[in-house]
């Protein structure tokens, strides 16, 4: 469902994803993941799912061969690891400099202060 993806993050227990932005949501929202590989998967997409691979060590699932039993017991053994998640707020989520003013704006007002852009 198009437009909705933040909304069910919100309300869900669990979030399946392979490689989406979308799980910047499920951390804030501090939901148990799972990440979805495949082995048919182009490359491309194979190296972003190794990039979050490396952030977090997300349990997986292998899209594509993933038996019942598999999933069951990646699911039995769910975690929320805290302090990656913190961590990664940190790092790469960055919350707007100054409080009431839209981000559009404060980019605006940052490019035009670095590039000395009127």
């Amino acid at each position: 469902i198009k437009y909705k993806t933040e909304e069910f993050i919100a309300k869900a227990e669990l979030v399946l994803f392979n490689e989406s932005s979308a799980v910047n949501s499920a951390i804030l929202y501090r939901k148990k993941i799972i990440q979805l590989v495949g082995s048919q998967f182009n490359d491309f997409i194979k190296r972003n799912c190794e990039s979050y691979e490396k952030l977090f060590s997300f349990p997986k699932l292998e899209i594509y061969e993933s038996s019942e039993e598999d999933i069951k017991k990646v699911i039995s053994r769910l975690e929320i690891d805290h302090h990656k998640y913190d961590d990664f707020l940190k790092k790469y989520i960055v919350v707007s400099g100054e409080e009431g003013v839209p981000s559009y704006k404060q980019i605006a007002e940052t490019i035009k202060s670095k590039y000395r852009v009127n």
